[in-house]
């Protein structure tokens, strides 16, 4: 047997002692042992929890890699899942791999920066920023919003498309709501430049309705001709107008031509009438 000293200093050791030493253990009676745990079994579960969740943190890494370097970019990555794992999963990288992901994530936040700055894009600013992000293979949040403005504005662009495709003319009003939405979107639609020319016809059209109700010289008539000429290839009642506008501006200067040689002519007064209007000034 062993003494008391050695007893109790051979039944606190740890754990590890008695697996690496097994040979020096008391001839005491196994049941009389105390064997110390660095963890509890509570504790050791949660250890195995946590290394669970490394385990599926890496194997989320390990895919997220493998997407990135492929060419495959069909699902962009979020950048967030990639800033949430790249602490601790750049240090498992090769360093080639490590290289082109960091290239990877310096672009992607070259165009995040850009796409903050909507209000400064042109509608071909924004699909070229699209096309570089595919190329990537990353997204962020600032793109989602991106793609819901584009969305709208390219939906907005086809209800002008319709419009200017219309058969008739519309009015003023309509024009110019048109042209008021489109700073909603803070984006340049070339077609917008079309819409104004359209606004402008329409004021043309109707001023000429009005003046087509009054009486109207020649010279103005030319006026009107000339600066609707500007838009006789937008629409085909632009063009009706302005025919209109030429046939009644032949038929006034046909009837100015037969009435000059009237105007011109001197009114000669009979004596006798001269003689009867000195008289009853006398009377």
């Amino acid at each position: 047997s062993c003494s008391d000293q050695w007893r109790i200093y051979q039944h606190t050791l740890p754990l590890h002692f008695h697996i690496n030493h097994g040979d020096q253990l008391c001839s005491c009676s196994p049941k009389k042992y105390c064997l110390w745990y660095r963890y509890t079994i509570d504790e050791m579960s949660n250890m195995l929890d946590a290394l669970r969740g490394r385990l599926d943190l890496c194997q989320k890494w390990k895919i997220l890699v493998n997407r990135l370097i492929s060419n495959d970019h069909q699902n962009l990555i979020d950048f967030n899942d990639i800033e949430k794992h790249t602490t601790s999963g750049v240090l498992c990288l090769r360093d080639d791999i490590r290289i082109k992901m960091e290239e990877k994530l310096a672009e992607a936040i070259e165009y995040r920066q850009m796409a903050k700055n909507i209000l400064k894009l042109t509608l071909n600013d924004i699909n070229q920023l699209k096309n570089r992000v595919k190329s990537i293979g990353i997204t962020f949040n600032e793109m989602k919003t991106i793609q819901n403005i584009l969305t709208d504005c390219l939906h907005y662009q086809d209800e002008i498309k319709i419009l200017l495709q219309s058969d008739k003319l519309q009015s003023t009003d309509v024009y110019s709501n048109y042209i008021e939405r489109n700073n909603q979107y803070h984006i340049e639609l070339p077609i917008i430049e079309r819409l104004k020319l359209f606004y402008q016809a329409s004021i043309w059209y109707e001023l000429v309705q009005k003046t087509l109700n009054r009486t109207i010289s020649s010279s103005k008539l030319r006026s009107l001709i000339s600066s609707g000429q500007t838009f006789q290839a937008l629409h085909q009642q632009i063009q009706q107008k302005i025919n209109e506008l030429q046939i009644q501006l032949q038929q006034l200067e046909y009837w100015e031509e037969k009435t000059r040689p009237l105007t011109k002519e001197e009114q000669v007064i009979p004596v006798e009438l001269l003689d009867y209007m000195i008289g009853l000034t006398i009377e």
